[in-house]
């Protein structure tokens, strides 16, 4: 997810930001500030605790944003090859929403899965590093894949493509999800992990 992420961030700099001159690129980033990052931070403030009622099916809802993010991945390639403002943007602010879900839900699920060597802590230094590895990795080859194909619209375009495989490779890793993960349970006192909402 993180290195598909990263995929949708360099195609989105690419054609937005850096295929223009300074004039345009300003009222660009305007816009895209307006429309993406304006509603996603008072959004953000109630996915959390939305998804903290959710005490069941986080596997799915885990898979279900990473599906929906590649079916958005690829409705942005549609739109950045068309040139298409308008679709490009929702769906930018859509990715940003699911983001944070997936997140939000991923922290409520480590809990679960977490090997009893292993301290809490210890696991989500885990997760951000490897996290951070994706990211990187990610970023690397989307540069390259829109270096290959040409650049601008065009290497916007492949890089969505192919970080929408991205995300459904990360569809398959997170099926494979132990099924505890979906059902509530108390968890032991000495894990360091949370216990029930009373």
């Amino acid at each position: 997810g993180a290195a598909a992420d990263a995929f949708v961030a360099v195609a989105l700099a690419g054609t937005l930001f850096f295929s223009t001159s300074v004039e345009q690129a300003r009222g660009r980033i305007a816009l895209t500030l307006l429309i993406t990052m304006a509603p996603f931070a008072v959004l953000a403030l109630f996915i959390g605790p939305m998804l903290d009622r959710v005490r069941e099916g986080r596997r799915y809802i885990m898979i279900g944003t990473l599906l929906a993010r590649g079916l958005l991945c690829w409705g942005m390639a549609g739109a950045v090859q068309h040139s298409d403002t308008v679709t490009l943007l929702p769906a930018a602010f859509g990715v940003l929403v699911l983001q944070k879900a997936y997140g939000v839900t991923r922290s409520a699920v480590t809990p679960r899965v977490l090997p009893a060597r292993i301290t809490l802590v210890s696991a989500n230094a885990r997760i951000s590093l490897a996290s951070l590895i994706a990211s990187t990795l990610g970023v690397g080859l989307a540069g390259g894949i829109s270096f290959l194909a040409g650049g601008g619209t065009t290497g916007a375009t492949w890089s969505l493509r192919i970080g929408t495989l991205v995300y459904l490779a990360a569809i398959a890793v997170g099926i494979r999800l132990p099924t505890r993960v979906d059902h509530h349970q108390a968890a032991d006192p000495g894990s360091g992990a949370p216990g029930p909402a009373p």
